[in-house]
């Protein structure tokens, strides 16, 4: 999982108002496809996933925090099982005439390198698989002894690769000149799996070059960036996290949090139904991912599709088909890089560059079904329905110093008569869902609006992210 984070003083901050979904019965979750495409072919679907409709952010939850860890290990471990089948489209398309892949073959540092992270990923998965097996067979003393033997041993395979814990990007002048404009932003990249030093180093000067700004490289060896916010949302108040912004390719994390900054009431109008206005504390989250790239799909994809009350924030692009997990090689370079081709309307549409990018000029797939299921398990869990005509100052205390309209209520589903009468029922689709159709990933996105030293503020109104 590579996850780059952003640090800007001044934020465009949009309105996110909560939506919920009519529904008639609960829905399976949405499967992923079950075959890569060639290489040699393009991708030619893109399926957009909107985030997450948590309406007071008190229905879903992490698996972490309401499972057995020892059962969550085993859980994880058989998911991992199932996945190692994918294991060989990690590195897949492997040629390249990139020089700043990570697969170049003609830099012989590059080819070491990919052979030890091979190695380490083997081994590291093989110990997930079988440590919780040892552990209950094993004596106390022999399997410390045994977990002694395997971190020895993977700090001597990992030691040729080991570098500088922060590295800083290699900019150049045109770089140079178009990061003076940006001196307010703060550009952090924290690696994924298979990187080594010089890759890390590859990888920040390749976003510097992509996005016009100075980009800070730290060397994570073990940490998945999600439990990293984690520890921000502890540690820093609301207003600091709020000039966070947040994009993860191939992610490995199992949820992703983005909690409350206010939960304010709307009494802009006496005749309108009031609504909370759900401000979340990072404004803009986006997951980038290849279909078949090993890791998300242990990662992202299994929690958002198989775990539909989990919680897991952000938009989600996904190439259908594709394949790679490397960041410049099977990210960078067939997302965010221009493609030359023909120029068309969708390209024109949505503002984008003449040249047209089959990554971002492509119309999305909404995966409504998947977005409906999420958000259905969800208010069943806890029963949460909006009121039809709830009354602006009538008032719910969920207990915690929040309070909601009569409309948000914790009731049966078939109980019509708890609110003085007035009729519960599920209101139509999100909002996400219905300004998602027909769009292509660039109307979608944020963060292809830097590329070439953009500004997202710069963009027109309606290009501009409003659901998180």
């Amino acid at each position: 999982m590579s996850c780059l984070l952003i640090n800007r003083e001044s934020q465009d901050l949009d309105q996110q108002q909560s939506h919920g979904a009519r529904v008639t019965s609960r829905r399976r979750a949405t499967k992923p496809s079950q075959q890569p495409i060639s290489s040699s072919k393009t991708v030619r679907r893109v399926k957009y996933i909107p985030s997450q409709m948590d309406a007071i952010s008190a229905i879903t939850s992490t698996k972490a925090a309401r499972e057995n860890p020892v059962r969550l290990l085993f859980q994880d471990a058989l998911v991992l099982l199932r996945m190692l089948k994918y294991l060989p489209w990690l590195i897949l398309p492997f040629w390249t005439k990139v020089p700043d892949a990570e697969l170049y073959i003609l830099s012989i540092t590059a080819v070491r390198d990919l052979f030890l992270q091979g190695l380490l990923f083997l081994l590291e998965a093989g110990i997930l698989v079988v440590a919780p097996v040892l552990l209950l067979i094993l004596p106390a003393s022999v399997s410390a002894s045994v977990a002694a033997f395997t971190s020895v041993l993977i700090y001597i395979i990992s030691r040729p690769m080991l570098g500088p814990r922060i590295v800083y990007s290699q900019m150049g002048e045109t770089t140079t000149a178009r990061a003076e404009s940006y001196k307010n932003e703060r550009w952090l990249f924290v690696n994924g799996c298979l990187v080594g030093n010089r890759i890390l180093q590859d990888n920040v000067n390749r976003l510097a070059k992509t996005f016009g700004r100075p980009v800070i490289g730290i060397h994570n060896r073990t940490i998945i960036a999600s439990l990293v916010i984690d520890r921000l949302f502890a540690d820093l108040p609301s207003n600091i996290i709020a000039k966070l912004e947040v994009y993860t390719f191939g992610s490995a994390a199992s949820h992703f949090n983005n909690p409350y900054m206010t939960l304010k009431i709307d009494d802009s109008s006496e005749e309108a139904p009031s609504c909370p206005l759900n401000r979340r504390c990072i404004p803009y989250i986006e997951h980038y991912v290849n279909e078949f790239d090993m890791i998300p799909r242990w990662g992202v994809l299994y929690n958002i599709t198989q775990v539909l009350d989990n919680k897991y924030f952000g938009k989600v692009f996904v190439r259908v088909g594709a394949t790679g997990h490397l960041l410049n090689q099977h990210y960078m370079e067939t997302m965010f890089s221009p493609k030359l081709g023909p120029i068309d309307a969708k390209s024109s549409r949505s503002g984008g560059p003449s040249a047209f990018n089959e990554f971002l000029d492509r119309v999305v797939d909404v995966d409504e079904k998947l977005a409906v299921s999420r958000e259905t398990v969800a208010r069943r869990r806890m029963d949460l329905m909006r009121c039809e005509e709830a009354l602006r100052k009538d008032m719910v205390d969920f207990g915690n110093g929040v309070t909601v309209p009569v409309g948000l209520i914790i009731n049966g589903e078939n109980n019509v008569n708890a609110v003085g009468g007035l009729q519960i029922h599920f209101v139509e689709p999100s909002g996400a869902l219905k300004e998602a159709r027909g769009k292509t990933v660039r109307e979608l996105s944020r963060l292809w609006k830097y590329m070439d030293g953009g500004n997202p503020a710069s963009h027109a109104p309606g290009c501009t992210n409003k659901h998180l």
